[in-house]
């Protein structure tokens, strides 16, 4: 089994996490209180996942 592992810069991730933003056509606090009241619409809880993602190889920052 071949592992395959990808570096990213920190300002790669903010550009990511930016880019996920604009295509749910929301900001961070909007998505992330959505999602606690479990009111996302169906595509946006795969930008939710990737968001939450991302935060965590930020490392919360």
């Amino acid at each position: 089994m071949t592992v395959t592992i990808e570096h990213v810069t920190t300002d790669e991730l903010h550009r990511r996490r930016a880019a996920v933003l604009a295509r749910v056509g929301l900001n961070l606090p909007e998505i992330t209180e959505l999602a606690a009241q479990y009111m996302l619409t169906p595509e946006e809880p795969a930008a939710w996942n990737e968001l939450k993602s991302i935060d965590f190889l930020l490392g919360d920052e």
